[in-house]
């Protein structure tokens, strides 16, 4: 199984931003960081999201992403995502249960 990152550019954009805000990342890091992602990642556009599909409205764009992309997972932290556990197709998950099912798939039958 091989997995695919899925990103947006609003979703770059905001990655930058806290880098830069929160992290004082200098602007060639977060430059260079940008650029490493749109080689790896797919980008799409996101699909609209009604903002009653979630209580924080900053994470519509990771909503609207996931579905843009028919993605299988949103892998976050984000307490206001996570008590989603599901957006249209799209199971909602923290980083270790991601690589609980990752383990999972790739164990060898015993």
């Amino acid at each position: 199984m091989q997995d695919t990152l899925v990103l947006s550019k609003a979703i770059l954009d905001e990655v930058g931003q806290k880098l830069a805000e929160k992290f004082s990342f200098p602007e060639s890091v977060i430059v260079d960081l940008r650029q490493a992602l749109e080689r790896y990642a797919e980008l799409v556009e996101p699909d609209d999201v009604p903002p009653e599909f979630c209580r924080d409205p900053d994470d519509l764009i990771i909503l609207g992403t996931a579905r843009a992309a028919r993605a299988d997972l949103l892998i976050t932290v984000d307490r206001a995502l996570l008590v989603l556990r599901r957006y249209a197709s799209t199971d909602v998950v923290k980083p270790g249960e991601y690589w609980e099912r990752k383990r999972d798939v790739q164990a060898p039958p015993r």
